[in-house]
């Protein structure tokens, strides 16, 4: 016998609420693209007149604390989840992500990014995307050297935007130069050497040992590749902003003792692009 869930609504009674009550399970609310989700939910709940309820859990990962937050939603609370999946499984892949939804059923669930069995899921085309995001840069701006900063390797979209990216460069005859392609996890390692670099040489260790974010990671290893490898490019393309908006700061400067050359005429593009990365 299939157990029944009573939803909040039906918990609180009719007389104390009629409006349905939505959870969002997402990241916290540290970025301009997290921000802009919860604005776009958080309009859609005010339109439809829903009650919206946060819960920022962020990426899932073992032993992240964190994650303690989705043990917060509970059936009594809310009528139904939007689940960014694609962003929460940024670590963990897609069988790992669905796992993690299907302890709410038999609560009324929605993913984003992510296509999960009997979830009925709003997707983004992220192959073609990336591959209309690269063929210009080699058409209309002749670019035959294209660094890509990519993301998480258990990533579907991390996957498909790659495979765009490799299509695109195989279209207009470009080689894949394995040279010219950043994962997050060598972005991660050599930022982390930086800093730890950086801290033993100051102070003499009485320095708290900084930790370096994603954004300026990969630039370093941007830096890495031009110094130690002699790598050359006329164009950087990142899974998203993250990486590019990290390289194309850097490139004039900022927060570096080095700058990363690049062409004065170099054409940072990004997936999931905000203004800053222009």
């Amino acid at each position: 016998m299939v157990k029944q869930v009573k939803t909040s609504r039906e918990k609180r009674g009719r007389s104390q609420d009629t409006r349905p009550t939505i959870g969002l399970l997402s990241e916290r609310l540290g970025n301009e693209y997290s921000y802009s989700m919860w604005a776009g939910v958080a309009n859609a709940a005010r339109e439809h007149e829903v009650n919206l309820l946060y819960f920022t859990g962020g990426h899932l990962n073992v032993g992240d604390l964190f994650n303690t937050d989705f043990d917060l939603v509970d059936p009594e609370m809310v009528d139904g989840l939007v689940i960014w999946s694609a962003l929460l499984g940024h670590q963990v892949g897609p069988e790992a992500t669905e796992a993690f939804c299907k302890r709410y059923r038999p609560l009324p669930m929605v993913s984003i990014g992510l296509p999960m069995e009997g979830i009925p899921s709003i997707m983004v085309n992220n192959y073609e995307g990336m591959r209309d995001l690269v063929a210009p840069l080699v058409a209309k701006h002749d670019c035959r050297r294209i660094a890509y900063l990519s993301g998480p390797e258990a990533n579907l979209e991390t996957q498909e935007r790659y495979r765009g990216y490799t299509d695109a460069l195989a279209e207009h005859g470009i080689s894949l130069d394995p040279n010219l392609v950043i994962g997050e996890n060598e972005a991660r390692r050599l930022g982390a050497m930086h800093e730890y670099e950086t801290y033993t040489r100051s102070m003499h260790g009485k320095l708290a040992m900084p930790q370096m974010d994603l954004y300026h990671a990969y630039a370093h290893t941007l830096l890495a590749r031009q110094t130690v490898r002699h790598v050359s490019f006329d164009a950087v393309v990142s899974h998203d902003e993250t990486g590019v908006c990290g390289a194309s700061e850097n490139a004039v400067g900022r927060d570096m003792n080095h700058r990363i050359r690049l062409p004065h005429h170099l054409l940072p593009e990004a997936f999931d692009s905000k203004s800053r990365v222009h």
